[in-house]
């Protein structure tokens, strides 16, 4: 009789709070949240007397977390091939039309990464059977997210690596990104 009794009350207490427009508060299941990712990287190659180019790199391994609007810690991890290992590079490949240039590297949030660092390899390496030149890239060195380049008759892959750290309101990790640079000579 007790529990017949319970559910009773329990459907007119609910019956009762829905006509008065009263609905339970209730958390999005975590598939309707937003996602949010570690920011993307545009490269823009900038070459004196040639129009700049502007290409979006391919973002690789990255580890980001954040904090959502429901105060839940959230994050992401995603596992990328070695640069050298990329199947297709054509929509990532800047043409360097000039002995020298710079690449400037945009990230897509207004939040900077607190580091930036770049190796590149020697096309020739792609699909290597010698894993050592995985592990060999050329350090390139980064002035204000910026790259000069010379032309020296070489194609090369670029890795960018950025860190964020818990300072940025949205969220902290890294993340790498690769783009490809074909010599004119």
């Amino acid at each position: 009789m007790l529990v017949i009794f319970k559910r009773f009350f329990a459907a007119i207490l609910a019956f009762i709070l829905t006509l008065f427009g009263f609905v339970p508060p209730s958390d999005p299941p975590p598939s309707e949240l937003p996602l949010r990712m570690a920011p993307s990287l545009e490269v823009v190659l900038i070459a004196e007397n040639l129009p700049e180019q502007r290409m979006r790199a391919a973002q690789l391994t990255t580890s980001w977390m954040y904090i959502d609007e429901n105060g839940m810690g959230r994050g992401i991890n995603g596992d990328a091939p070695h640069p050298l290992q990329l199947r297709d590079y054509g929509e990532i490949t800047l043409q360097l039309e000039s002995e020298s240039a710079e690449f400037e590297l945009l990230f897509s949030d207004d939040y900077p990464p607190q580091s930036v660092s770049v190796q590149r390899w020697d096309t020739k390496y792609i699909g290597a059977e010698d894993m050592s030149a995985l592990w060999n890239g050329e350090p390139v060195e980064v002035n204000e997210n910026k790259i000069q380049v010379n032309d020296d008759g070489c194609d090369y892959i670029y890795e960018v690596y950025a860190r964020w750290t818990e300072n940025n309101p949205m969220g902290s990790g890294s993340s790498h990104y690769a783009f490809r640079m074909d010599s004119a000579g």
